[in-house]
């Protein structure tokens, strides 16, 4: 069913796929591993039932794919369990009941009291939504009720008449089979329409490929580096270095003046005081020079390397928050790899290695620049050597450094897709070690490792390519000075030497500038790819806006959509589809609807997690497009489907900001369910919640989310089927709370049981984007012909 059926592509944790969809892979490759024991941790559970039906009955009963292997079935849909062989019950952390159905039947224990509660409080449309599915439910509940009502004692249980019925019971169990032939309902024939318009649509390319830019680094980078540092302190900095290199060359001069000066050279003389005080002259200006080349180098490295860092931390922090600001968009298309790749190592060669680059560059190439001067000043026939020797360098290197460039930008995007096998290895590593596939994910990892070093390897040993040529060149200017020193009766000894000297200096520092001008060109390809994620679409203004919303706003949580249509991002089909309603103040609206129907884009839309295509939103009158994203966000609360939770303590959970005190923390805490498990804790408040929460249950945690929801109780509460993952007591506790302490809220449920909503002020009811019914539960139940209707009775609570 899926667009590109085996070749579909799948995003980073399956962003592109249903849950439902994500437990069928799963249970498909638990059939492939072809093992000889199955543990099965409810696999049913994010599937509806029909698709739960084929499972079980092709894959995990005794008529399936399995069924000459042992299961060990966790699963909360109790209807298939008169088709198990034996049951465990546990209660508490230890086992309170063993055996088949039948035998847990008739003794009338925990196993037949939960039983009862669950048939009678937990009637679902997913789960009633197929006859026979519906059929198991009903004899189940009236052979329970036949249990229960005749005694809580095996006596009464054993007793003829009750096995009697219990047999009939077990006969018309036996029809399940012809039932599940016809049972073919419309909801079935909707599905597989559905099923084949997805197929036929070829699916787009979800995750995008990282782009290599091409060419030299773009002006713009320079440009926004130099600001980053601060154009003054770099003319400061390039200033003082400069005057370094000056004074240190004029310094070596001043040597040869000292070294040549007929007076001083003349021993008869040293008798003189003249003698001395010239001698105490030079020195003293030397020593001068001596000092100001102190004071210029360190100046200028303060200076650089200070700023190099200043803008490498203006550079993170803006790609941060460009990232942090980024619609929910790119991060379904953009592995978390990539980003940490900009964030780690880009940042990490900005911060640590482009500083020493620098310091090199700036360093080497005056001192090149001075020596040549020196050179030519002492000798001006050398600059018929050294001038063409500059020239076939710059040859060469601008020959070689296209290459060197695009080896680096290889290299630095082939890092990424190691970056994504760690994080989802890590993330799937207990899947991993049960199906022990650990040596295919060290083999890979090491493919990817390979063709990233491949690319460094390349890039960082081709300046020797470079290099030897260099190193050529140097001597033969080398050669060319010492050979006219030789040769030459016009130096005198002291500019002979200072020539030889520099001649000497230039080619070791030639050889260092190429380099470090090379390294400074492939370290400025970080600079690239973090400016690439400086400039990232962004969603609307934080906390800007056209208007300013009042302070006490909403007071009322009036909701209005007005012709409202929207789609995840450009170039994908609305997913609502032109929708208009109104929720008056303080109502309790439920919406249902099938998957894809447009119900958590609703809650997403008033987020403005999505933006509008068409149309408007209102809450009490204001434009929510008008609204900055955070006053809008922080006056809407939300209880998700997921709960969210980070590494830290139980109150930095539930109170991210520090905003509130103990004492409300704790009220939260009691109204949420949760006050003896945390008073149960010696850590109290402080207890770790481990990283995501793992500490606590799937139950716990949607307790936790509750009580930080209440904390920040608004006049607007969005419900996305905020009991979906959690059982039977969990849900009616949240339930509870929620009917309580939001009595004069406005609420918006999007339920997956309808039960849930059936005391409801109004029911919308969803399909494929558009609003099909909204009214009160007993209008909508008065149309036969209704969706809303049909559900309900499929559902038996009509």
């Amino acid at each position: 069913m899926l667009a590109d059926g085996d070749n579909t592509e799948l995003g980073e944790k399956g962003t592109n796929i249903s849950g439902g969809q994500k437990q069928r892979i799963s249970v498909a490759r638990a059939v492939y591993s072809n093992a000889d024991v199955y543990i099965l941790d409810d696999p049913l559970s994010a599937v509806d039932a029909h698709v739960g039906k084929d499972l079980f009955e092709n894959v995990i009963g005794n008529s399936g794919m399995l069924k000459n292997k042992t299961r060990i079935l966790v699963t909360h849909a109790v209807h298939w369990l008169p088709l198990v062989d034996n049951i465990i019950v546990m209660d508490g952390g230890k086992i309170s009941e063993y055996g088949t159905y039948d035998q847990l039947m008739t003794r009338n224990g925990v196993f037949a009291q939960f039983l009862l509660q669950h048939l009678e409080n937990e009637a679902s449309q997913e789960d009633l939504d197929d006859p026979e599915i519906k059929w198991i439910r009903d004899n189940m509940l009236e052979q329970v009720e036949i249990v229960t009502s005749e005694g809580g004692n095996s006596e009464v249980s054993d007793s003829p008449s009750t096995s009697a019925r219990l047999k009939k019971s077990r006969k018309k169990r036996l029809r399940r089979r012809q039932l599940s032939s016809m049972s073919v309902t419309q909801s079935q024939v909707m599905q597989d329409k559905t099923h084949v318009s997805m197929a036929t649509n070829k699916q787009q390319g979800l995750v995008s490929d990282e782009t290599i830019q091409e060419g030299s680094v773009k002006p713009k980078v320079t440009k926004d580096y130099l600001k980053a540092m601060g154009v003054f302190w770099v003319i400061i900095s390039m200033a003082t270095m400069l005057l370094y290199h000056v004074v240190s060359v004029y310094s070596m001069f001043w040597l040869t003046y000292w070294t040549e000066d007929p007076f001083l050279r003349n021993q008869s003389n040293v008798v003189e005081q003249e003698y001395s005080q010239a001698s105490i002259f030079y020195l003293i200006i030397y020593a001068v020079m001596g000092l100001v080349q102190g004071v210029a180098i360190f100046v200028g490295y303060y200076l650089s390397l200070t700023k190099i860092i200043q803008a490498s931390s203006v550079f993170h922090n803006r790609m941060l928050y460009s990232v942090l600001r980024s619609p929910m968009a790119f991060f379904d298309t953009v592995p978390v790899g990539r980003i940490l790749n900009r964030f780690s190592s880009d940042v990490d060669m900005l911060d640590n290695r482009f500083p020493d680059i620098f310091r090199m560059w700036i360093y080497n190439a005056l001192t090149t620049v001075a020596g040549v001067i020196v050179i030519i000043v002492c000798a001006p026939i050398f600059a018929a050597v050294i001038i063409p020797t500059i020239i076939i360098i710059g040859f060469m290197l601008h020959y070689y450094m296209p290459t060197a460039r695009k080896l680096r930008r290889f290299e630095a995007v082939t890092r990424s897709p190691i970056f994504n096998h760690l994080s989802e290895t890590l993330t799937g590593s207990t899947v991993i070690r049960s199906y022990r596939c650990n040596s295919r994910f060290v083999k890979e990892a090491a493919n990817r490792i390979d063709t990233n070093s491949a690319f460094f390897f390349g890039a960082n040993n081709g300046n020797r390519w470079i290099s030897i040529r260099l190193q050529l060149f140097g001597n033969i200017i080398v050669l060319v000075v010492i050979l006219l020193a030789v040769t030459s009766d016009i130096l005198n000894g002291g500019q002979l030497g200072l020539a030889i000297t520099y001649a000497v200096q230039v080619t070791w520092s030639m050889n260092e500038v190429v380099w470090s001008i090379l390294e400074m060109e492939m370290s400025s390809v970080a600079a690239e790819r973090i400016n690439e994620y400086m400039d990232l679409p962004s969603e609307a203004d934080w906390t800007g806006g056209k208007v300013a919303p009042p302070l006490n706003w909403p007071e009322t949580g009036i909701i209005e959509y007005d012709k409202y249509a929207t789609r995840y991002r450009s170039g994908l089909e609305l997913v609502l589809k032109g929708i208009s309603f109104k929720i008056n103040h303080g109502e309790k609206i439920g919406v249902v609807g099938r998957t894809g129907a447009g119900k958590s884009s609703l809650a997403l839309s008033l987020f403005r997690i999505i933006e509008s295509a068409v149309g408007d939103i209102s809450i009490d009158g204001v434009r929510i497009a008008d609204l900055g994203l955070h006053p809008l966000r922080t006056r809407i609360t939300i209880l998700p489907q997921d709960p969210v939770l980070f590494s830290g303590t139980l109150r930095m959970n539930i109170d991210p900001l520090g905003t509130f005190s103990d004492e409300e923390i704790w009220r939260a805490i009691d109204y949420a369910h949760l006050k003896n498990f945390v008073t149960s804790q010696s850590e109290g408040l402080m207890y770790d919640c481990g990283e995501a929460g793992q500490n606590l249950s799937v139950g716990q945690r949607q307790l936790v989310c509750l009580a930080r929801t209440l904390l920040n109780k608004t006049k607007i509460l969005i419900l996305d089927e905020a009991t979906a993952a959690v059982d039977m007591e969990t849900d009616a506790l949240i339930q509870l709370t929620i009917r309580s302490q939001f009595a004069d809220c406005t609420i918006l449920t999007i339920a997956h049981r309808l039960n849930t909503v059936m005391d409801y002020d109004r029911v919308m009811v969803l399909d494929q984007g558009r609003i099909k019914e909204f009214d009160e539960p007993r209008e909508l139940l008065k149309n036969k012909e209704g969706i809303f209707h049909t559900m309900a009775k499929d559902a038996g609570l009509i």
